[in-house]
């Protein structure tokens, strides 16, 4: 159900020129989407460690959402920073 609800998101064009950098390029798999005037960005941790990781982005930001967890989180200088547990994904929609 959380896919579906998704499916518009996913479906739409890639941005990645939104976001400069990711403090952790390593461990961070990312994309970048736009969609009805809103940023969404998936992200991955991929190893077997948990990792606090920072999102500079291109745009200023107020907040993000983390989609199904209930949590909002601040941005401060256009950067987002967040732990990721062991093979953890997050999705933010961004505002």
């Amino acid at each position: 159900e959380e896919l579906k609800s998704l499916e518009e998101v996913l479906a739409s064009p890639d941005r990645p020129d939104l976001l400069v950098s990711v403090s952790d390029p390593e461990a961070i798999r990312t994309r970048v989407k736009y969609c009805s005037g809103t940023v969404w960005l998936i992200a991955s941790n991929t190893r077997h460690q948990p990792v606090k990781v920072k999102f500079s982005w291109k745009t200023s930001f107020a907040t993000a959402t983390v989609i199904g967890e209930e949590r909002t989180l601040t941005l401060e200088d256009s950067s987002l920073t967040d732990d990721f547990g062991a093979y953890e994904a997050h999705v933010y929609r961004l505002q």
